[in-house]
């Protein structure tokens, strides 16, 4: 094995390391709660088993699928031994490991003076240190990045939109060549916009944007435009693919937005965000998201001439800072409902943003029916809340 290949593995072992350290501080902390026995938590298992013991397929789920979490957990738990808890465990250190690989992609090629795996490790330890600092049982708590550690929030759809972001990155570094990961952003797109449509905003406009800019500065116009061609039409085989799923889906999510709502929204998150630099924890987990956005802002305007090569990174880290943080409408989609914004603020946005900034550089127990969103008898519906009102905690069986 050459030394490329033992950096790579040196990064493969820490970044292992630091999903269980992770994995196991959460797992021991109230915070437990949320990703054991938290009705919202165990929808994906209650799919998956749902479908490995041949059951009737009568589900009734909202605008979000989670196929590729579906068929994660499928995977484990045909394979592994465990009771629940011990699958969704080792899906929580298999989500942490998922981000890894999507930060190594985007971190690039090594280059003279240039470290990708080392930045993409560390990238993925302030990650986990932030989700180390999230110790609440609540689902309602303005502690999004421990989010990442569970089967739902979304976590397959950020991966996925961060891989993006890496495959863009490398078809554009290459002199030549790139198929391989033109099919894969294509297959990445189709398969993310399935299972989940807030992928198109989340990646692709984002992304499409970037490339429209760069289809129209560069001298080099065909990768642009063959990406921006793959992304589009990934994206499109996706919603035309959710044609035949009509039956299973019960909201189209048109119903989430709700802008004359958005003083309550205001009052809401405002009250979430004070709750959560209420104690000392959440002072450092909020000061390090803040010196992250920091960073990515500097980044972004103080780009050397030898960055300047890789134009993909000195020029998509402003686009991509666009989207890393909550747009205004965002909290308007559900007034009182934090876990909305949750996998848009806390999953998607941090690790992308140290990408751009640093990779450039070189239980057993099930809940209670009435404990999952349920639209009727053996369903549930992920994305579906009663009217406002105060959050009614889970209680564990």
């Amino acid at each position: 094995m050459g030394r490329a290949g033992v950096r790579e593995l040196a990064g493969w072992s820490g970044a292992l390391a630091v999903s269980l350290i992770t994995a196991a501080q959460v797992a021991s902390s109230a915070r437990s709660e949320l990703l054991f026995r938290d009705g919202d938590s165990l929808i994906v298992a209650m799919f998956a088993r749902s479908l490995l013991a041949g059951g009737p397929a009568d589900w009734a789920l909202s605008s979000v699928l989670f196929v590729p979490e579906t068929a994660v957990f499928a995977g484990l738990d045909a394979l592994l031994p465990l009771e629940v808890d011990g699958v969704l465990a080792v899906n929580a250190v298999l989500n942490l490991l998922g981000l890894f690989g999507a930060l190594r992609l985007v971190a690039g090629r090594r280059r003279p003076g240039s470290a990708p795996v080392a930045w993409s490790l560390l990238g993925l330890t302030v990650f986990s240190v932030i989700a180390m600092t999230e110790t609440s049982a609540s689902r309602d708590a303005f502690e999004l990045a421990s989010l990442s550690l569970t089967t739902t929030y979304y976590s397959g759809t950020v991966i996925a939109a961060v891989l993006s972001v890496g495959f863009v990155r490398r078809v554009v570094d290459r002199p030549a060549g790139g198929a391989m990961m033109l099919v894969l952003l294509g297959l990445t797109a189709a398969v993310s916009t399935l299972s989940n449509p807030l992928y198109a905003a989340w990646a692709t406009a984002p992304l499409a944007l970037l490339l429209t800019v760069l289809l129209l500065r560069s001298r080099e116009r065909l990768r642009p435009a063959l990406l921006l061609a793959v992304l589009l039409c990934g994206t499109a085989i996706g919603f035309v693919g959710r044609i035949p799923l009509q039956a299973w889906i019960t909201n189209s999510g048109a119903g989430y937005v709700q802008p004359e709502r958005w003083a309550e929204s205001l009052r809401y998150y405002s009250d979430l965000f004070a709750d959560r630099l209420s104690t000392p924890a959440g002072v450092v987990g909020g000061a390090i998201v803040l010196a992250l956005l920091a960073l990515a802002v500097h980044r972004t305007v103080r780009v050397t001439d030898t960055e300047r090569a890789s134009w993909l990174r000195s020029r998509g880290s402003r686009p991509c800072s666009w989207w890393s943080a909550p747009s205004p409408s965002a909290p308007t989609r559900r007034a009182t409902c934090n876990r909305s914004l949750s996998p848009r603020y806390s999953l998607s946005s941090p690790p992308r943003r140290r990408c751009e900034s640093l990779g450039g550089r070189g239980s057993s127990s099930w809940p209670r029916p009435g404990c999952c969103w349920c639209s009727r008898a053996r369903s549930a519906s992920p994305a579906w809340r009663p009217p406002p009102g105060p959050p009614t905690p889970t209680s564990p069986v």
